[in-house]
């Protein structure tokens, strides 16, 4: 009960934070599509908490009565164990923008403050990642087909949002459907690892459940790091256009050095953070041949991401403006946040077991073995093979150094020659510009992502015919509604507690 009550104040306290400039249309029209969604979806979560009491336990119960009913019961129904799986699903996944329940994300996201944005993404989208461990692991009997079932909607989600992030040409936009991109990376060694424990596989399953938790808690670090570094450049600029940005590094070299160090970490480049969950959800789905063409995809979808933020990266920090910008480095206390988030980002990367301790102690709380995982300072091991970022971060120093004691010596800098004109030519790549072939090859994925997102606008433009005249009035009337609603049950909890 007490989850529910908090669940929807989280719900329209985040909506208040997503409209916080309210003289912005697309910022309130944002709050609210966040908020009906994200309230519909609540519904299902209700609905999924109603069944577990009327069928397994007690209005009361608390979670140990919980965890010690239901399991037995869901063994031998099945019924209802799918029921409740098809309802949290689509309760959680809501929240988390899974898709295809995700197309407030993107709207949301780049609506809010920059600091709101890092919060969001970092934080509020994880929570119910946390409830799905929570009930998938902790309240249901383990079936290797919910767990291939969760694995699809990652793969699902982390290849069509991270296909949309390239194509993406507001910064703030490219780190939303990025931030859906790495839902699925979550999701899939999450159902891989469900998938690994009801076959008894022990080792990858720990693995698997190991990498999701690690990846959930990476991306807090470089996703906030990368919409602070955002922020920073649109405080100093006032624009989010990857057109108009440019050759921002010597002005702001701090916020470029961050977001270097947020868009290796995202692509999972050694040797920072993003590597090393990216690198266990690699060992374990590719172990399997159940999971192996997942762990293809997400290797893809790997590169894929590698190439965005190196559209995000150079079009901010070093291509050539489309004319010149006035901009300066934002001032300390903003670029503290953003070193101190880059500083997780490398201390993670190098030494993975300060963080892979306090997650098997999470996941044996909740029955999960993890002496398949053996975790030493700056080394991790999985008896499927070894990673160690020393000696990568070695390897990488050396070439880096070899490479620069072959480039010859800077001659002279002068103008660019123009064929003999006179006037100034326009030096500066559009961002549409850096993948048109890559949309090309892949015009197929893209059709479909289309067609949806144009399905889903007619479904809008119907339902619009017959509620457009009366927007501001329902908007109003949802919020007193979910307010009134909230109040009545804390009435009903409060009352229940003094025994009335």
């Amino acid at each position: 009960l007490w989850f529910i009550i908090f669940w929807e104040l989280m719900t329209l306290f985040s909506q208040f934070l997503v409209a916080f400039e309210l003289r912005k249309e697309k910022a309130v029209k944002a709050a609210f599509k966040y908020f009906c969604m994200t309230k519909a979806g609540a519904e299902f979560i209700v609905l999924a908490l109603i069944l577990i009491i009327l069928k397994a336990t007690k209005f009361n119960a608390n979670y140990s009565e919980i965890a010690n009913v239901l399991p037995a019961y869901l063994s031998v129904h099945s019924t209802t164990l799918y029921t409740l799986t098809f309802a949290l699903l689509i309760g959680l996944g809501v929240k988390a923008a899974m898709v295809p329940l995700h197309s407030w994300l993107p709207d949301a996201h780049p609506e809010a403050p920059s600091n709101v944005s890092a919060l969001l993404s970092g934080i509020m989208i994880k929570l119910p990642i946390y409830m799905m461990f929570r009930f998938f692991l902790g309240f249901f009997p383990l079936k290797p087909e919910i767990g291939i079932v969760i694995a699809i909607f990652g793969i699902l989600t982390l290849f069509f949002s991270m296909m949309y992030a390239l194509l993406q040409e507001d910064s703030k936009r490219l780190l939303a459907f990025s931030s859906i991109d790495n839902i699925g990376y979550i999701l899939l060694p999450m159902g891989a690892g469900i998938y690994f424990l009801a076959n008894g596989s022990q080792l990858f399953g720990g693995i698997a459940l190991a990498a999701a938790l690690f990846h959930t808690m990476n991306h807090a670090f470089f996703k906030g790091l990368l919409f602070l570094t955002a922020g920073s450049v649109m405080y100093e600029t006032g624009t989010r256009d990857l057109n108009y940005l440019g050759s921002l590094a010597k002005k702001m070299p701090l916020t470029a050095f961050t977001a270097l160090i947020g868009s290796l970490a995202i692509a999972g480049i050694p040797p920072l953070n993003g590597f090393v969950s990216k690198w266990m959800i690699y060992i374990s789905t590719l172990s399997s041949p159940a999971t192996s063409l997942f762990g293809i995809i997400a290797i893809f979808i790997s590169a894929v991401t590698l190439g965005t933020f190196v559209k995000y990266f150079t079009a901010i920090f070093t291509k050539p403006p489309v004319k010149e910008i006035d901009a300066k480095e934002v001032p300390l206390l903003m670029s503290a946040s953003q070193l101190l988030l880059a500083l997780f980002c490398i201390v993670f990367g190098i030494y993975p077991f300060i963080p892979l301790k306090m997650i098997s102690q999470a996941l044996s709380s909740i029955g999960v073995p993890l002496a398949s995982l053996v975790v030493y300072p700056s080394l991790v091991v999985p008896k499927t093979g070894n990673y160690s970022p020393i000696i990568i971060f070695a390897f990488l120093l050396v070439s880096t150094l070899i490479v620069l004691l072959l480039i010859p010596s800077r001659g002279e800098v002068v103008p660019t020659w123009k064929t003999g004109r006179s006037e100034d030519l326009n030096m500066s790549m559009p961002a549409d510009a850096y993948y048109r072939d890559f949309r090309e090859v892949f015009r197929e994925v893209y059709t479909v992502g289309d067609a949806s997102k144009r399905f889903v606008q007619k479904i809008a433009e119907i339902g619009g015919m017959f509620g457009t005249k009366f927007e501001v009035l329902s908007y109003d009337l949802n919020s007193m509604l979910s307010i009134a609603v909230i109040l009545i049950v804390i009435l009903v909890a409060v009352l229940g507690g003094v025994g009335l």
